[in-house]
């Protein structure tokens, strides 16, 4: 799945909108972390290095990424809990950087369950 979105450069905030909205309609692999790609201001990041990059922006989130996050996190409600006290682009990508850390832990632990078991 390439979601690079090539066609067309973005901006921080519209790359971390098109994140968001890929990782709640999409089932993200956490066994190929560094995919999907998206284009940014020149550069091609993963989802972490966008996170990163939007952990900078202490700017209110639009209503439309709030839309897709929330859902996103609803199996962390300490997550979205986090969100709702300050819901910006900073708090957003750090509370995504939680939730995709999990996502790799729980991929990790299931490699290991099933190496032990074979």
């Amino acid at each position: 799945m390439s979601l690079g979105l090539g066609f067309r450069d973005m901006n921080e905030r519209q790359a971390f909108g098109w994140a968001v909205r890929s990782l709640r309609l999409y089932n993200w692999d956490p066994a190929v972390p560094d995919k999907p790609r998206f284009q940014v201001n020149g550069d091609s990041l993963t989802f972490r290095e966008l996170c990163e990059t939007a952990k900078k922006l202490d700017e209110p989130l639009p209503e439309v990424i709030k839309y897709d996050l929330y859902p996103l996190l609803g199996r962390a409600p300490d997550l979205q809990a986090k969100l709702r006290l300050n819901e910006t682009y900073s708090v957003a990508a750090t509370c995504l950087l939680e939730f995709l850390t999990g996502r790799e832990r729980n991929y990790q632990d299931q490699v290991s369950l099933r190496k032990t078991r074979s």
